[in-house]
């Protein structure tokens, strides 16, 4: 071989590393932006995923307003309190009963329940007003419990004597 072929030889030798290099550079490159387009089309199908979830809360959102102010009509907020006393207070004075409330606190909202309103009254009356009474705290048309009823009957005048305890449902 003369020195000219092997000239031409390394030449060739040496175009070829550097081709099989830029070819695997090149397919390396390739791989690469194939990686950051798969990370891309998962953020962009996150992010679709998100703003479906969004548009569905918003619908469902306005799609039920009506009922949910219908459900809220059930529980009593903190500012009606007051009002809600005074309105008992008010039908049991034109039923012609002596109420007086004995406890009034509000029972703050925890993990486990929600905030709740504790009222008791004590009441003195005829039979037939107390039960009305009685009937009354029981159809009161807000989420409640009565955790306590006790009637008693004087039958030296003829009266009725009770106390109750409502725990109520309130929203903030």
């Amino acid at each position: 071989m003369s020195k000219k072929t092997k000239l031409m030889l390394y030449i060739s030798i040496l175009y070829s590393f550097i081709l099989v290099a830029f070819l695997a550079y090149g397919i390396y490159q390739v791989k690469v932006q194939g990686d950051v387009f798969d990370a891309n089309r998962l953020l962009i199908a996150e992010q679709n995923s998100k703003e479906l979830a969004y548009h569905n809360l918003i619908q469902t959102t306005e799609s039920t307003k009506e009922d949910r102010a219908t459900i809220e009509q059930f529980f009593i907020t903190e500012k009606d309190t007051i009002s809600f006393i005074t309105d008992i207070e008010q039908l049991a004075s034109k039923m012609g009963i002596t109420l007086e409330t004995s406890q009034l606190s509000v029972n703050p909202k925890t993990d486990k329940s929600a905030a709740q309103l504790y009222a008791g009254f004590k009441f003195t009356g005829q039979e037939k007003a107390i039960k009305q009474l009685v009937l009354l705290f029981e159809n009161i048309p807000y989420h409640k419990t009565i955790p306590e009823l006790v009637l008693t009957h004087n039958p030296e005048d003829g009266t009725w004597k009770g106390s109750i305890l409502l725990y109520i449902t309130i929203t903030p």
